[in-house]
């Protein structure tokens, strides 16, 4: 393909190429927002999932969060 270079537009390469540094920036935010993610749930500050709170509230899984659950 470096052999072939002059024979690809310019505006391709132009193209491709800033997609290719704007997907790898998105990776490398993505991946740096796993990393804190987990080192926050290794020291127990990590994010509550609805299925935790449900499990505190004992709410049934076919209630949404939003509305209040019905005293049983």
């Amino acid at each position: 393909m470096y052999a072939n270079r002059d024979r690809i537009p310019i505006y391709l390469s132009i193209i491709y190429g800033s997609g290719n540094i704007a997907l790898n920036g998105l990776n490398c935010l993505w991946f740096s927002k796993m990393v804190k993610q987990m080192i926050a749930k290794l020291q127990g500050k990590g994010k509550v999932s609805v299925k935790e709170i449900r499990k505190e509230k004992k709410v049934p899984a076919a209630t949404s969060p939003i509305v209040a659950p019905r005293e049983l």
